[in-house]
């Protein structure tokens, strides 16, 4: 339950930014740049997050193993 709402609350501050971005006023030409690093910041966060999950359920994972058992 804690993980959809957290899910929730990113997913909507990340909607109502980049709104905030496209409605501020501001040349066309400012807002695709600003969108565009919003775009390969968020790109980069989702890549260190995606990794850092793999290595933690990899770690956790290992954990729950006994030497020479298969899942």
């Amino acid at each position: 339950m804690a993980r959809g709402f957290l899910k929730g609350i990113f997913t909507g501050g990340l909607i109502g930014y980049v709104l905030g971005v496209l409605f501020a006023p501001q040349k066309g030409e400012e807002t695709r740049q600003r969108l565009s690093k919003i775009s390969d910041d968020l790109s980069s966060t989702v890549k260190d997050i995606s990794e850092t999950i793999k290595k933690k359920s990899t770690e956790i994972s290992g954990k729950f193993k006994s030497p020479g058992e298969e899942f």
